[in-house]
């Protein structure tokens, strides 16, 4: 849990000028050398027919970009008000009939996602990635652009115990220094999986995934390390630039047998890539994977925002943490 509703990741900056500029204040100077950066979503709607499954279906960014996060959100399971309690502990099958077996990166750019609909009705899910540019744009004074380097996946499988709350450190370790973790996924091939909790480590170079499970399944998890620095480019022996990412989080209210939608913003100038939650809060509920309160239900990218979809079907109100990783539209000046 972090102590800051705030934490700045940005390396240590140098300017790089001559100390004799002839045109324009040093203001300008900068502004000029601040390369913008490709950050936009995919989406797609599925379909889904009573107890099917859909396999490692697809998105990709486009022209090579990288996917950074990958999410879902449940929108509808067909529900008989005639036949269904449509009371609140009745809801079970309309907003949690749809179990997610994968939601990870399979290739720097690809994201694939796996959905069993376990009712015998109907069911639609809408899933997205949200894409960060490959390289930067070109800028005033800097028509070149730069590479942004991001890292081969990094896995881990752990067997995990079924009926109880497991933590899981995704991909096994942490990112080295000057990486940040993107793209955290995982993938499940047998048994049910619900998650309450997806969320970095306080340095942002990790990530753990919280989930309830029924059976004793093998979960893979995965991610990315995302330099923060760009490569070199320019004449002579270059430059780099650094990315400018910080770490928003809120807690916000859920009321007691309610759906609510959950937003957090990132700032002005900032677009949100990656997600953050933990529906449980400061505190625990029953380990049981029948007994706990909240239902992650999924989220979905605003690009300046994320909206997260949760269900209290217990009798209290609930106050879950959630965060946002969001990125400057420009990196930083000039550095070594």
């Amino acid at each position: 849990m972090f102590k800051s509703p705030l934490i700045a990741v940005v390396a240590a900056l140098s300017l790089l000028a001559p100390a004799t500029a002839l045109a324009g204040s040093m203001d300008e100077q900068l502004v000029a050398q601040r390369h913008g950066l490709d950050m936009y979503k995919v989406e797609q709607f599925v379909d889904m027919q009573p107890e099917q499954e859909i396999d490692s279906m697809e998105l990709r960014c486009n022209n090579g970009d990288y996917a950074v996060d990958g999410m879902w959100r449940v929108d509808q399971v067909n529900f008989n008000f005639q036949i269904d309690d449509p009371g609140p502990w009745g809801d079970w099958n309309r907003y949690n009939g749809v179990d997610v077996h994968e939601s990870e990166s399979v290739a720097d750019d690809t994201w694939a996602f796996s959905f069993e609909n376990l009712t015998e009705e109907q069911a639609q899910a809408h899933v997205w990635i949200t894409c960060l540019g490959k390289t930067t744009q070109g800028a005033e004074g800097d028509a070149h652009r730069h590479k942004i380097v991001i890292s081969d996946l990094v896995e881990h499988t752990d067997t995990v115990p079924g009926g109880a709350v497991t933590f899981l450190n995704v991909g096994g370790q942490q990112c080295a220094k000057g990486e940040v973790a993107v793209a955290p996924g995982f993938l499940v091939p047998d048994g049910q999986l619900k998650p309450f909790r997806s969320w970095p480590s306080a340095n942002l170079r990790g990530w753990e995934l919280g989930i309830y499970t029924q059976d004793d399944p093998d979960v893979t998890t995965s991610f990315r390390c995302l330099k923060v620095r760009t490569d070199k480019a320019g004449k002579g022996n270059g430059h780099r630039h650094d990315l400018k990412i910080k770490f928003r989080t809120r807690q916000i209210g859920v009321k007691r047998h309610f759906v609510d939608q959950l937003k957090v913003d990132c700032g002005q100038t900032e677009k949100g890539l990656v997600g953050a939650y933990d529906i449980r809060g400061n505190t625990g509920w029953s380990h049981e994977y029948e007994n706990h309160k909240l239902w992650y239900i999924g989220q979905e990218p605003q690009i300046k925002a994320r909206v997260f979809h949760i269900w209290n079907h217990s009798g209290d109100d609930w106050t879950p943490d959630f965060g946002l990783l969001c990125f400057d539209d420009r990196v930083s000046p000039r550095s070594r």
